[in-house]
């Protein structure tokens, strides 16, 4: 397995951004939206891709981030708590930095299972297709298809769809620079 594709370095260029990680970190933490999975919509409009299913819970990527991605970030929000309500020596601070390292290379895992399987996910787009709007139709996609909506979420619907919005706009930025 790749672990240094192509996916991955858009992840990190895009992360890279101005607002972007906290955009996308608030669309997990408050809208229960899978990062690497939006980041693998993205990119794949990039690669002038049209999202056409999302990994079923017995694809590899699924049960990595269930396996071993949630139980480790679960392990880091703990301690992150335990530092907020004490200060923390440098060992516990120490340790919290590297679970924070492993938790970043756990989910490059999770982007490089996307990756080698991308062509099971998606098709070639037509032509003429932009890449703001398959951007869009992948996030929408993705959204139709996972994101858990109840009705005591239907008030921050309108939240995770500006946030959603900044993400796009942020994203066609990059990609206009990096095309110039």
């Amino acid at each position: 397995m790749d672990i240094d594709n192509k996916l991955w370095r858009f992840a990190l260029s895009f992360y890279a951004q101005p607002e972007v990680a906290e955009q996308l970190l608030a669309l997990q933490n408050e809208h229960a939206v899978c990062v690497n999975q939006m980041l693998f919509g993205f990119w794949l409009a990039a690669e002038k891709q049209k999202l056409t299913r999302l990994p079923a819970d017995t694809d590899e990527a699924i049960r990595w981030r269930q396996q071993v991605v949630a139980p480790l970030r679960q392990i880091r929000f703990w301690l992150r708590q335990q530092r907020a309500d004490a200060p923390l020596n440098m060992a516990t601070d120490d340790c919290y930095q590297q679970l924070l390292a492993a938790e970043l290379a756990t989910e490059q895992v999770e982007l490089a299972y996307l990756f080698a399987s991308s062509d099971e996910y998606s098709e070639t787009a037509p032509a003429e297709s932009g890449v703001r709007f398959l951007a869009l139709q992948n996030i929408n996609y993705y959204i139709r298809s996972r994101a858990q909506c109840s009705a005591e979420q239907q008030g921050k619907v309108a939240h995770r769809d500006s946030l959603l919005q900044a993400l796009l706009d942020k994203y066609c930025l990059m990609i206009a620079n990096t095309e110039q």
